[in-house]
């Protein structure tokens, strides 16, 4: 630490990284300012992973909703749009084998030291004909399992958020209605030992609120805090935000330099020739390297 080259300590570091999901009902809407406040959503919470769905066709200008510290790392224009913003701090490997070719979702692994979240973004159209419900709910099934099956470490977690259009009544008491999407879909949380964490309404229509965009996950004792945060602008659908407990957070390597002595590249033959050929005891000079008294042994 004298030497100017070792750190002080920093003290704990957080140990949680934010992650948020929004049905944002298309990112133009409101002539831009609906993405605006998504950008300063992010930004304000420190988010460090962000998914939108029903985000709109925008392939032909999606430069213009790049944001500063972020990675666009997937957008699809299908199934009414899905994009994933990933902080530039996080690591971040698209899961394409778990989406066998569905356009409703969009997986990946985020690896955050020691530890792995495996984590899926959904949107399910309520419009879907029974034929298309239950393919959708054989391929959520699959892409969960696969998952789970590579995942199985202490150091991992499957975490998935979206837009379901699902609805049932052990999620949320104030939400009277349990309809098939809502069975089939718990039947499948059940089975593979997962936890819907959402208990309150996310979408509030003049005349119903009902919870439908959920957070689920293998790991409920890693999500420190789940919290339901108002619509973007004028979307009908609130937003999640959830902490996973990941371990020592991220540290920006960019903003810090440290210096390592290279000491199995030292000359020894010269440095011995040095030490040999230096009076250590002109003037002091052990002393003041020490910065304490030099006894003398000589008689």
């Amino acid at each position: 630490m004298l030497a100017g080259d070792i750190e002080l300590n920093p003290g704990p570091p957080e140990n949680d990284i934010s992650i948020f999901f929004s049905n944002i009902n298309s990112i133009r809407a409101d002539d831009g300012v609906r993405f605006e406040y998504f950008k300063n959503e992010i930004i304000d919470n420190n988010i460090m992973i962000a998914g939108l769905c029903e985000v709109g066709n925008i392939s032909a200008n999606l430069n213009e909703y790049a944001i500063d510290g972020y990675n666009i790392q997937h957008y699809s224009s299908e199934n009414r749009g899905l994009i994933l913003y990933v902080h530039d701090l996080v690591n971040c490997t698209l899961r394409p084998d778990l989406t066998a070719g569905s356009i409703e979702c969009i997986w990946a692994d985020f690896r955050i030291n020691y530890k792995v979240a495996t984590i899926g973004f959904y949107y399910r159209s309520p419009s879907q004909v029974p034929g298309d419900r239950k393919q959708f709910m054989s391929s959520f099934r699959n892409a969960v399992s696969k998952s789970l099956v590579r995942n199985n470490q202490l150091n991992s977690s499957v975490i998935v958020l979206g837009d379901f259009n699902a609805r049932n009544t052990n999620w949320c008491k104030t939400d009277p209605v349990t309809d098939t999407a809502g069975r089939e879909l718990k039947l499948i949380i059940d089975d593979l030992l997962l936890l819907q964490m959402v208990n309150e309404p996310t979408r509030i229509a003049r005349n119903s609120q009902s919870c439908i965009d959920l957070l689920i996950s293998d790991s409920p004792g890693l999500i420190t805090s789940l919290s339901i945060l108002p619509p973007i602008g004028n979307s009908d659908h609130c937003s999640i935000l959830a902490k996973w407990e990941c371990g020592h957070y991220i540290v920006d390597k960019s903003k810090k330099t440290k210096t390592f002595w290279q000491f199995n590249k030292c000359d020894r033959e010269k440095l011995n020739n040095d030490n040999k050929n230096t009076n250590w005891d002109e003037n002091g000079r052990l002393a003041a390297i020490l910065n304490v008294k030099v006894w003398s042994t000589k008689k």
